[in-house]
């Protein structure tokens, strides 16, 4: 998988250009964390926003179709998304620790995925913000 991905700044905002598998990821690790039986107390820790924002998110996240798109975001909304993608092997855990089986039932994607994407993301901020 693609882990790579443009920003462009604009205002105080960011456009990333996504493909429909990195939205779909981005998704997954989202959809997975709301839907956990979890106080909202946890989700706001994980993920600094409440249930009806991370629905919200995935609604705009959610591709129409394959095809490639643009999407806009605040850096609170890419805080978020970022989080979740560090989040979803932690919140996937045994106590036996991280299970990639599980990840990948979970989600069709491997944990590798996640983290690449994690870091992805910071790197089209960095770039895009001039850094």
């Amino acid at each position: 998988m693609r882990t790579f991905t443009r920003a462009t700044k604009v205002g105080e905002s960011y456009r990333l250009y996504l493909s429909w598998v990195q939205a779909d990821l981005m998704v997954r690790a989202l959809r997975v964390l709301a839907e956990q039986d979890v106080p909202e107390a946890v989700l706001a820790v994980r993920l600094l926003a409440d249930r009806e924002d991370v629905t919200g998110l995935i609604d705009r996240l959610t591709p129409p179709d394959r095809s490639p798109r643009d999407v806009t975001l605040t850096s609170r909304e890419l805080h978020v998304i970022h989080s979740a993608l560090v989040n979803l092997p932690l919140s996937l855990s045994t106590k036996a620790g991280v299970s990639e089986e599980r990840i990948h039932e979970e989600t069709t994607f491997y944990r590798e995925n996640f983290e690449g994407m994690a870091l992805g993301l910071l790197a089209a901020v960095s770039g895009a913000a001039g850094s």
